[in-house]
C-alpha cells in the first residue's frame, strides 16, 4: 500500500511539475489553474495522511515487538531507496518555491513528506523499529514500506537463493530477503516459519541455510 500512495504521489508531482513547466515557458494561460491547485494540494494532503497513518503505527509496532532484526546493509539498502524519493520530493519542493508563486502550498507539502521520510530514518537509527515480525496470524515486514502477509492466504512457501517466497492461493508472490536479516536471527527465522508451515499444513521447502526441510503438499 505505501508502494502504491508513493508511485501514485510521485506521478501526481510530475504531472503538476509539467503542467508548471509549460505554462512558465510558454506562457500559456491555464484556467482554474487556482482552484485544480488546491484539489490537487488536497488530493496530496490525503495521501500523506494515509502514508503516516500506515506507516507510524507499524514503526511503533516495530519498536514494540520482539522480532528479526535488519542487518546493516539492510538498513542501508532502504536507506538508498527512500533516499531516492526524498531526493524527488525536495527536488520538487525547491523548483516550485523558487519559480511558481501560485504552486507553494504544494511546496509545502512535498517539504512535509521530505521530513516526514527522514524522520522515518532517524527513527530507526535509533530504536531499530526494522525488523520482520512473525505470529499464528501474519508475517510482517517493517521498513520503509511495509509487507502484510497472512498465513490463511498462503499456498506454499518456496525459496529462491536468498528469498523466501510466501505464494497465495491466486499465484501471487510476496518475499522476504534472509540476507537482510541479522546472521543471528536468519536461521532461527527459517526454523520458525518452517515450524508453522507444519502446524498449518502448507507445502514448505526453503533452502536458505545449512539445513533443508521439505513438506510434501497434502491432498485436498
Amino acid at each position: 500500500m505505501i508502494r502504491i500512495i508513493n508511485r501514485f504521489t510521485i506521478i501526481v508531482l510530475i504531472l503538476v511539475c509539467a503542467v508548471a513547466l509549460v505554462g512558465f515557458f510558454m506562457d500559456i494561460y491555464i484556467p482554474y489553474l487556482k482552484e485544480a491547485l488546491l484539489g490537487i494540494a488536497a488530493l496530496l494532503g490525503v495521501l500523506f495522511l494515509f502514508k503516516v497513518s500506515l506507516r507510524w503505527q507499524a514503526l511503533l509496532m516495530g519498536i514494540k515487538s520482539k522480532g528479526y532484526n535488519l542487518t546493516t546493509s539492510g538498513f542501508n539498502r532502504v536507506s538508498v531507496a527512500e533516499g531516492v524519493t526524498l531526493f524527488y520530493y525536495l527536488s520538487v519542493a525547491v523548483v516550485l518555491l523558487v519559480f511558481f508563486d501560485q504552486m507553494q502550498v504544494i511546496a509545502l507539502l512535498c517539504l512535509i513528506f521530505f521530513v516526514e521520510g527522514l524522520a522515518h530514518l532517524i527513527v530507526q537509527i535509533y530504536a531499530k523499529p526494522y525488523k520482520v515480525l512473525l505470529n499464528n496470524k501474519t508475517i510482517t515486514s517493517i521498513t520503509n514500506e511495509m509487507k502484510f502477509i497472512k498465513w490463511n492466504q498462503i499456498k506454499k512457501i518456496e525459496s529462491r537463493h536468498n528469498d523466501v517466497h510466501f505464494i497465495d492461493k491466486l499465484g501471487r508472490v510476496q518475499k522476504i530477503d534472509t540476507e537482510l536479516i541479522l546472521k543471528e536471527d536468519k536461521d532461527e527465522f527459517i526454523d520458525e516459519v518452517n515450524r508453522m508451515a507444519r502446524e498449518k499444513n502448507i507445502y514448505c521447502s526453503i533452502n536458505c541455510k545449512r539445513g533443508y526441510y521439505h513438506k510434501e503438499e497434502t491432498e485436498g
